[in-house]
C-alpha cells in the first residue's frame, strides 16, 4: 500500500458524512438557499503572491476595515473596502505563527504578531499604513557602490557568475540587516502567543498575553527559572505586569475570562491553572489529569471553564472556577479535541477534533445534542482519518462555524436548522491542505478564508 501524504489525500478525498446536524426534535438539517457555495461564487477574492504556509494566520481589525494576512515571514495589510494592499510588514526572521489586532488604539490600529520566540507590535494608521515605516533604501544602488571597488580589486568582470553570486548574497544580507534595523523603533517582546484559539489580549484590551521558555520538558527537566511562564503586559505601555509561574511543561492555551478578571492556562504537564489578572496569583490548579491538556474555553458568564485532555484518552471537562468542582465530562470525542466553543447563551458547548467530527452537547450534563462527523471510504480510510481535522470552531449568534483541514467551511444555524457550506468546486483541484485560516467579521456579516490555492476569499453569512 503506497504511503499517504497531503497530495495523495487530496487526490482521494471525497466529502461524506456519517452524521449531520439535526434540530432538538430530531429533524435533519437542510441546506440554506443557494447552498452549498463553491469557489467562484465568493463575494470577493484576493490573490496572494506566495503559497500559504502551515500557520496561515489572518486577522481582522475591530472595525472590520482591515485584513492582515501572513505570508511566510511577511504580513500583508489590506483595506477591506477596496481590497487594496496598504502595507507589507517585515521584521520576523522565522515564519509568523499568529497575528491579532487590538480592539482599540489611540493612533489607529495596533497589530501584534508572533513567531516561535519573538512578538512584534505594529502601529498602523486608520488606513492600515505603518506609522513607523522604515526608511526606503536603494538596495541595488548600495550594492553596486559597495561592491564595485571590491570587484575591481579582484579583477572580476561585473557580469561574471562569481560577481553575480557575490552581488546577490550581498543584497540578501543588506535587506535582512535593514529589516532588523527597522525594529529598533518598535516594541519587540521575547516570547510567543498561545495555540489552539488562545487569547492574545484580555477581553477588556488592557493586557497582552505571551508565553516564555515554552519548549517542552518531556526530553529533560530544566531549572525552575527556565520553566514555561506566562507574561502579562500592559497593552498600552508594553511594560511587564505579571510573570505567572507554576507549569512544568509547555503551555498550550491561554484564555482570559469574558469579565477580564481571570486567566486560564492549559498545559502539557497535565494541569489547568486559574489566575487572577489583577494580582497574578494562582487561584486554582486543576489536575494533574495524567495526560497532555490541549485547549480551553470560558463560559460567557465567566463562571465555568471547559478544557480538553488528549491522553491517555480524549476527554472534555467542565469545571466551576469558583468552587474548583468538576461539573461534567464528555467522552464522545475520538481523538484530540483542540477547538472548543460555548454558545452565547452558555447552554451549548461544541468541540472539534481530529478525524473530522464536531460534537455539540450540554456543558452542565455532558449530554450530546447533535453531531457532525465525516466518513471515509475505500481501502485507505484508516490512513485518511489522520489527515482531516476540524478547526476554528466558534459560535456567531445562533450559528456554529468551523473549518476542516481540507478547506471546507461549515455553518449550522440552530435557530433555523439550516446548514451552509463554502468549499471547492468539482474542478478546483489542490494538492495541499491548510490549517486554520478562517476569520468571521466582528459584525457577523461575512467571513474570510485563507485557502490552499493562494487566495483569500470573502463569503457573506
Amino acid at each position: 500500500m503506497p504511503m499517504m501524504n497531503q497530495a495523495k489525500f487530496m487526490e482521494q478525498y471525497v466529502y461524506g458524512l456519517s452524521s449531520d446536524f439535526k434540530a432538538e426534535d430530531g429533524t435533519p438539517a437542510t441546506w440554506a438557499p443557494n447552498m452549498p457555495s463553491h469557489w467562484g461564487s465568493e463575494s470577493d477574492i484576493l490573490l496572494l503572491d506566495a503559497k500559504p504556509n502551515i500557520y496561515n494566520a489572518i486577522a481582522l481589525s475591530g472595525d472590520d476595515s482591515l485584513l492582515a494576512a501572513v505570508v511566510g515571514k511577511s504580513i500583508y495589510v489590506f483595506s477591506i473596502a477596496d481590497l487594496d494592499l496598504r502595507e507589507e510588514l517585515l521584521g520576523h526572521t522565522e515564519d509568523i505563527q499568529k497575528i491579532e489586532f487590538a480592539a482599540k488604539s489611540r493612533t489607529g490600529h495596533t497589530l501584534v504578531s508572533s513567531s516561535s520566540n519573538v512578538v512584534i507590535v505594529w502601529e498602523l494608521n486608520d488606513e492600515g499604513e505603518d506609522l513607523n515605516s522604515r526608511e526606503s533604501f536603494d538596495v541595488d544602488g548600495i550594492a553596486q557602490s559597495a561592491l564595485e571597488p571590491v570587484l575591481q580589486e579582484l579583477k572580476w568582470e561585473f557580469d561574471s557568475e562569481a560577481s553575480k553570486s557575490l552581488t546577490s548574497d550581498f543584497k540578501i544580507s543588506l535587506a535582512a540587516a535593514l529589516v532588523q534595523k527597522g525594529l529598533e523603533h518598535r516594541t519587540v517582546i521575547k516570547g510567543s502567543f498561545g495555540n489552539f484559539g488562545s487569547d492574545v489580549f484580555s477581553r477588556d484590551g488592557k493586557y497582552i498575553l505571551t508565553r516564555l521558555n515554552n519548549d517542552t520538558t518531556q526530553q529533560g527537566t530544566r531549572e525552575k527559572g527556565l520553566l514555561p511562564c506566562i507574561e502579562v503586559r500592559d497593552a498600552e505601555t508594553k511594560e511587564l505586569v505579571h510573570q505567572l509561574r507554576g507549569h512544568t511543561d509547555s503551555v498550550m492555551w491561554i484564555g482570559a475570562s469574558p469579565d477580564s478578571e481571570k486567566l486560564a492556562t492549559v498545559a502539557w504537564d497535565g494541569t489547568v491553572r486559574i489566575w487572577s489578572l489583577r494580582t497574578g496569583f494562582c487561584l486554582h490548579a486543576f489536575g494533574s489529569f495524567g495526560g497532555q491538556m490541549w485547549t480551553g474555553a470560558w463560559s460567557p458568564d465567566s463562571k465555568h471553564l471547559a478544557f480538553s485532555q488528549g491522553s491517555p484518552e480524549t476527554l472534555i471537562y467542565v469545571y466551576n472556577v469558583e468552587t474548583a468542582e468538576e461539573i461534567s465530562r464528555y467522552t464522545g470525542i475520538k481523538h484530540w479535541a483542540r477547538s472548543i466553543a460555548w454558545s452565547p447563551d452558555g447552554k451549548l458547548l461544541a468541540s472539534g477534533s481530529r478525524y473530522a467530527a464536531v460534537v455539540v452537547y450540554d456543558p452542565m450534563t455532558g449530554e450530546e445534542k447533535t453531531k457532525w462527523e465525516h466518513v471515509f471510504g475505500g481501502e485507505n480510510q484508516s490512513m485518511m482519518k489522520g489527515f482531516l481535522s476540524t478547526e476554528c470552531v466558534q459560535f456567531v449568534g445562533s450559528k456554529l462555524i468551523f473549518k476542516t483541514t481540507e478547506g471546507t467551511i461549515e455553518v449550522y444555524d440552530f435557530d433555523t436548522n439550516l446548514k451552509s457550506q463554502f468549499t471547492r468546486g468539482p474542478k478546483d483541484n489542490v494538492d495541499s491542505m491548510i490549517h486554520a485560516g478562517l476569520r468571521v467579521s466582528h459584525n457577523g456579516k461575512f467571513l474570510v478564508s485563507k485557502d490552499a490555492d493562494e487566495s483569500l476569499r470573502f463569503w457573506k453569512l
